[in-house]
């Protein structure tokens, strides 16, 4: 590649490692692929206590990503390409990379595509109380709606199956219809609320007896990864059980930003 690509490569890095610094708590990973003829050269990075494990040729090492992208550039000499994702929750940023041209564009992601660690990193600004008796009388229903979802099947459906409303194979169980047009129709109810929400503050959202969070989880994904806010959760609830149940859920949706 040549230096005036890989120059111009340095310019769109450095807004990714911006966009970073400002909301790590989204942040999923990276996949690398450089080309050098026909051949094809992979590799995958993962978040790992505020830094990037990094796999490249059967080497693994741990950095800051500031570093992990010195290091690709360094490796744009030795190749023809460079195609580049940066995943978030809900969205990927792509880099193509050659020696005429580097592009960048974004795209809506639906499932998972790296393997997640929990963390958590408390953060100030707005609070917003909420209780889960609050919305104990949704207006429910057994059936399918014919409406628009806000929590959208295909786009929702990593938090749908970890919240047990959806199976492996991408479908709203049976027994679960009536809990999906609830969990829904309470985002319906905060829609209002939300959009007055400032959007260059974090949001702190207090969820007062808690229980396993399944409201709280909800409202996190439709805030960080459709309203696109910057935001903090905190469940609060006298049981350890239901409190490290959402523990885990946490970690296995990548939701860093809940404690």
């Amino acid at each position: 590649m040549n230096r005036q690509s890989i120059n111009k490569l340095s310019i769109f890095l450095s807004g990714l490692e911006g966009r970073f610094e400002e909301n790590s708590s989204i942040f999923k990973g990276i996949k690398v692929s450089f080309t050098a003829g026909l051949k094809e050269f992979k590799g995958i990075g993962t978040y790992e206590n505020n830094k990037v494990k990094y796999n490249f040729n059967g080497i693994t090492e741990t950095m800051p990503l500031n570093e992990l992208f010195k290091k690709i550039l360094k490796n744009c000499d030795n190749y023809d390409s460079l195609s580049l994702v940066y995943c978030e929750r809900g969205t990927n940023v792509i880099l193509s990379a050659d020696s005429k041209n580097v592009k960048m564009n974004s795209k809506e992601v639906t499932e998972d595509d790296f393997p997640i660690a929990s963390s958590s990193s408390p953060a100030s600004s707005k609070t917003v109380h909420t209780t889960s008796n609050t919305f104990k009388n949704l207006n429910e229903t057994s059936t399918l709606l014919n409406r628009n979802y806000y929590i959208k099947v295909g786009k929702a459906d990593s938090l749908l199956k970890e919240i047990g409303i959806m199976t492996k194979d991408g479908k709203i169980k049976n027994d679960k219809i009536r809990k999906y047009n609830q969990i829904d129709h309470y985002v319906e109810l905060l829609e209002g609320i939300l959009e007055k929400l400032p959007q260059n503050q974090v949001i702190n959202i207090l969820d007062c007896g808690c229980g396993k969070s399944y409201l709280t989880f909800v409202l996190n994904y439709y805030l960080t990864e459709v309203k696109r806010k910057k935001c903090h959760f905190i469940g609060l609830d006298y049981s350890k059980t239901v409190i490290e149940a959402s523990k885990k859920m946490a970690e296995n949706l990548g939701y860093r930003n809940m404690e």
